[in-house]
C-alpha cells in the first residue's frame, strides 16, 4: 500500500471515528475500534485476536452490532473508495508518460509492444489474442470508459486489442492482422 493511499485512508479512518462518536456514541466508537485492532492482527497471532473478535461479537448486544455494521459498512466503502482515487491516480500518470514507443506500464499496448521486441510476428501475435479472455475492470464513470474506448481505438480501426466476445470484432481483427501491419499490434 503507497503512503499517500495509507494517509488518506487514515484521514478517511479519523473523520468517520468522529462522526460515529457524535451521531452513535463513545461506545460505538470503542466497539469498531476494538474489533478493528482485533481483526487487523488476526493473521499474526495464531488466530487469538479471531477468536477474540468472534467472542466479541457473540456477547456484543443487538442494537450495538446493527450500529457496528453501519459504521463498518462505510469504513471498507471509504476505503475502497479511496483505492480506486490511488489508482485513477496511477493510472493518470501512467497516461502522462506513455507514448507511441513506449506504451503505458502493465497495459495491453504494452505486451503486444513486447511480443514485438521479442520477434513475434503479426499473426503469431493475433493467435495469442485470440486465446485471451480480456475483461476490463471499469471503475471510471461510464461515458469516461467510453470516451477512453473510442479514443483508443481512433489509433487503430482494426486494432488487434481484444474487446470482449464480439465474433465480427475479432473476425476483423484476423483479417486486418494477416494483411497488414498495424502500428498498435504488429
Amino acid at each position: 500500500m503507497s503512503d499517500n493511499l495509507s494517509a488518506d485512508i487514515q484521514l478517511l479512518s479519523d473523520v468517520l471515528a468522529d462522526v460515529v462518536a457524535k451521531h452513535s456514541g463513545k461506545n460505538v466508537l470503542s466497539a469498531m475500534q476494538t474489533l478493528v485492532d482485533l481483526c487487523r492482527h488476526a493473521d499474526s497471532d495464531n488466530g487469538a485476536s479471531h477468536a477474540q473478535a468472534a467472542e466479541f461479537i457473540a456477547a456484543a448486544p443487538l442494537e450495538l452490532l446493527r450500529e457496528l455494521l453501519k459504521a463498518l459498512t462505510i469504513r471498507f466503502h471509504l476505503a475502497n473508495k479511496a483505492e480506486q482515487v490511488q489508482i485513477a491516480a496511477v493510472n493518470r500518470e501512467r497516461d502522462r508518460h506513455a507514448t507511441f514507443d513506449r506504451p503505458r506500464a502493465e497495459s495491453i499496448a504494452e505486451a503486444i509492444a513486447e511480443l514485438k521486441r521479442r520477434g513475434l510476428k503479426a499473426n503469431e501475435v493475433c493467435e495469442i489474442l485470440d486465446r485471451l479472455d480480456i475483461q476490463p475492470t471499469l471503475t471510471a464513470h461510464p461515458l469516461k470508459a467510453a470516451a477512453n474506448d473510442a479514443a483508443s481505438s481512433r489509433r487503430c480501426p482494426n486494432s488487434c486489442r481484444p474487446n470482449a466476445a464480439n465474433e465480427i470484432r475479432r473476425r476483423k481483427k484476423s483479417a486486418h492482422c494477416a494483411t497488414t501491419s498495424c502500428a498498435m499490434c504488429c
